[in-house]
């Protein structure tokens, strides 16, 4: 059922957004390529399901449209066949006191980024970008999108007689 695919998507899109996981580049590039993952499932289930029901066009005019779902079938093929996904990351570290030394400063920016406890940090946070048709986007803003669309690409296989609608029932 894509349902349950677009459910783990979402729990590694909600881990994701936690700032301890944010954190920690490896995590959140575990959490990152197992979305990856899960998201792409529910379009290759919608894909199986078209051609069992003979309908095999619908999901090719889907999958044209789903402008979204072209991004990320892209970004899940490479990380099946080359590796996993690494996105860019934009740091933001606040030290306290009155650091002359750019060396010393720059050494105290590595330990945060790498996890280390250091006494003058007085805030850090990270972004992960990727790219997309050559331009930077926040990785968690095209996550939300992709999920969205996925949603209502399930929603139209519904519709069309695809899948079952199982309404409200909890899957």
């Amino acid at each position: 059922m894509p349902e349950r695919r677009l459910k783990e998507a979402r729990y590694f899109l909600e881990q994701m957004k936690k700032p301890e996981i944010q954190a920690d580049r490896l995590v959140f590039t575990y959490n990152l390529n197992a979305f990856l993952g899960a998201s792409r499932s529910v379009m290759q289930y919608l894909y199986k399901r078209a051609g069992r029901v003979g309908k095999p066009e619908w999901y090719a005019q889907l999958a044209e449209k789903s402008v979204w779902c072209r991004r990320f079938r892209n970004i899940r093929n490479m990380i099946v066949h080359e590796g996993p996904f690494q996105p860019d990351a934009t740091h933001q570290i606040t030290l306290q006191g009155d650091e002359t030394d750019q060396v010393g400063v720059m050494k105290k920016c590595l330990q945060v980024i790498g996890g280390e406890v250091v006494d003058e940090l007085q805030s850090y946070s990270v972004e992960y970008h990727m790219t997309v048709e050559e331009e930077q986007l926040p990785v968690l803003d095209c996550c939300e999108a992709y999920v969205g669309e996925l949603a209502e690409n399930i929603e139209k296989a519904e519709d069309k007689g695809i899948i079952p609608d199982f309404g409200d029932i909890e899957l």
